[in-house]
């Protein structure tokens, strides 16, 4: 299973997975939630299994640039967005056997 997750200053509040060769789901942690990796896991595993309808979540999160060293704000959706493309293309030359292609 590949995992990104998206994170808030810091700390994550979303979670991408894929468990196939593009099969892919993701989650949101709600915001009165404290995040678990687990259940953040779990969530988008199913959605990539059973597929989803939800809307990407909107919102806004400050992304660290380690490039400039800074914080900036984003918008939640294009996050999960460019993360869901980032992990499909990694789903496609992953060895799903059980070694790194």
């Amino acid at each position: 299973m590949i995992v990104r997750y998206v994170r808030h200053m810091g700390h994550p509040v979303a979670c991408v997975v894929a468990i196939d060769n593009g099969v892919v789901g993701w989650s949101k942690c709600h915001p009165k939630d404290a995040f678990s990796k687990v259940d953040a896991k779990i969530v988008a595993a199913g959605r990539a299994k059973r597929g989803t309808n939800k809307d990407l979540p909107t919102g806004r999160v400050k992304v660290y640039d380690p490039e400039l060293g800074l914080y900036f704000e984003s918008s939640l959706k294009k996050e999960l967005e460019d993360l869901i493309e980032h992990v499909t293309e990694k789903s496609r030359t992953y060895n799903w056997s059980g070694n790194r292609g």
